[in-house]
């Protein structure tokens, strides 16, 4: 399903279940939750960075380097707010937890009672002078703990819908969407499945008999490098674009030919790491009980481009291909320079004992 129809809870408040649970988290500033997630947040390159801040509040972190502004909710970790080239907020948030920026996982004690599992550690990276933020996030299941399973593991960002109007994933497809409200009753009528709606009442007649459906814009993972949305500034004559750039896929389940989903209306842009969608149930990551794994999953950069003048749409998508190119680079000829390392145990199509370094 959808995030926009998925509820999301906090880490500590997962309570034991053999029914799909949902968390959503991102990154607070080194602090430990009961659930043993550790969050943190990286403002500054390993040389004093005077450019970058980081400002701590009683309900809030917020990240600055002088080009991008992350806010970020305190404890929950979720981002509410990013601004750029003079905007307020990017994001649609309101205070729910499937808004802004957000982890979504779906996971499951087949048949095992237990109070909290180790939640993922995750992170959010901003460099000085960049135009954009990395997240990714480390997951971990203990020997101590039962026999689990997750089914979905994904970032979603939820886009400010007064802005954001054109969406691209390939050279080929790139278009004006429809609004999310075009989906619900009367404006919409649902077809075989929920995600397939006919479009009968649109807010704008263009898209009057279309049906929209988010599977129509899913890609191969080889193929998911760079996707996103453009749209406009508050003095209308810059167009902004909002891209989620995947340098690598080799940390998503599936191998390079699993089908995922990339942008759909809402505006929504998403990053999904773990899956079912296509397969069904051989995608389901299982732990048995008292199996020990680590992984990194990601990192994803979320970058932030604009361009003057009402025609350039092609290019900030030509702007934004480039960068994710750069992204690669990055991690081809430089994969030993490390801000950290993190050690990665798999079992069967899990990575088994590997180290992924990440480039300043």
């Amino acid at each position: 399903g959808s995030p926009a129809a998925e509820a999301s809870i906090g880490p500590v408040a997962m309570a034991a279940a053999a029914t799909a649970r949902r968390w959503s988290s991102l990154l607070l500033i080194l602090l430990e939750f009961a659930a043993g997630a550790a969050m943190l947040v990286v403002a500054a390159t390993p040389e004093a960075s005077p450019g970058v801040s980081l400002r701590l509040d009683r309900r809030q972190v917020v990240v600055d380097n002088g080009v991008v502004q992350g806010a970020l909710s305190r404890p929950q970790g979720q981002i509410t707010g990013v601004r750029y080239n003079g905007e307020q907020n990017l994001l649609d948030y309101n205070g729910r937890g499937n808004s802004g920026g957000y982890w979504d996982v779906v996971w499951n004690y087949p048949g095992s009672p237990w109070p909290t599992p180790t939640g993922p550690i995750d992170m959010l990276v901003m460099l000085r002078g960049s135009s954009g933020f990395y997240c990714y996030a480390i997951f971990e299941h203990a020997q101590e703990h039962p026999a689990l399973n997750i089914s979905v593991a994904r970032l979603a960002f939820k886009l400010n819908k007064d802005k954001f109007n054109y969406m691209a994933i390939s050279d080929d497809i790139q278009r004006y969407m429809p609004s999310a409200v075009d989906r619900d009753s009367p404006r919409g009528v649902p077809l075989a499945y929920k995600e397939a709606v006919l479009l009968v009442d649109p807010v704008e007649p263009q898209f009057k008999g279309e049906v929209d459906d988010k599977y129509q814009y899913s890609m191969d993972n080889k193929d998911n490098m760079v996707h996103g949305w453009i749209g406009n500034s508050n003095n209308n004559s810059d167009l902004m674009g909002f891209w989620v750039i995947t340098p690598s896929n080799e940390f998503k389940n599936g191998g390079p030919l699993k089908r995922e989903l990339t942008s759909h209306t809402g505006p929504t842009s998403l990053s999904v790491f773990l899956g079912s969608h296509y397969v069904g149930r051989n995608m389901v990551v299982k732990f048995e009980d008292g199996e020990y794994w680590k992984k990194v999953l990601g990192p994803v950069f979320i970058y932030l481009n604009s361009k003057q003048g009402p025609d350039n749409k092609t290019a900030l998508w030509g702007d934004a291909k480039a960068q994710a190119q750069a992204e690669v680079n990055k991690l081809v000829e430089t994969p030993r320079v490390a801000a950290g390392v993190i050690d990665m145990h798999c079992h069967a199509s899990k990575i088994r004992n590997v180290e992924l370094y990440i480039k300043n």
